[in-house]
């Protein structure tokens, strides 16, 4: 009778462990939250959130890789560029008025320059996640990624991701 009690025990106790990995191995919508405001923030450098990303652990990889390998969300993308527009348009607007400033870059110039910048920083700060967070998804996505044309501040990033990685 004991003996069939413990191993009862034991099962709900397994049950509810596995309940609790299967919730786990999926991102929750704050999950998605606090990842995209981490590879969006633009003055995020006391690494609280890097470390809260990298709590979420194997859930958030699929995310890392894409971002990676891809680069940033179109419609992050598309967003950005839309700033950057408005932003050039306001400092045309400002230098028309104040030719004393020196020239300014062409619009395309402009854009194309700090989509770059956004561009290598969602997959730098993907090749550092994966490197913190680990595991045989990491690494595979860190792999396929050295085989790719980056920037050399993504590249190099990427290798020192990969060497860190186990």
């Amino acid at each position: 009778m004991l003996r069939k009690l413990i191993f009862a025990v034991i099962a709900v106790g397994l049950v509810g462990a596995l309940a609790w990995l299967a919730t786990r191995s999926r991102l929750t919508s704050g999950d998605r939250v606090l990842l995209r405001t981490w590879f969006e923030c633009e003055e995020c450098d006391d690494g609280r959130d890097f470390a809260r990303a990298v709590a979420i652990g194997p859930p958030a990889v699929p995310v890392a890789r894409s971002y990676l390998l891809d680069g940033p969300p179109a419609a992050a993308t598309n967003a950005k560029r839309t700033g950057l527009t408005a932003s050039w348009n306001h400092l045309a607007s400002y230098a028309a008025t104040h030719p004393m400033n020196g020239p300014l870059p062409t619009q395309s110039a402009y854009v194309g320059y700090y989509l770059g910048t956004y561009d290598q920083t969602y997959r730098i700060r993907a090749a550092r996640l994966l490197a913190a967070i680990g595991g045989p998804a990491a690494v595979a996505a860190l792999d396929s990624a050295t085989r790719l044309p980056f920037r050399p501040g993504v590249r190099s990033e990427v290798i020192r991701a990969r060497l860190a990685v186990h």
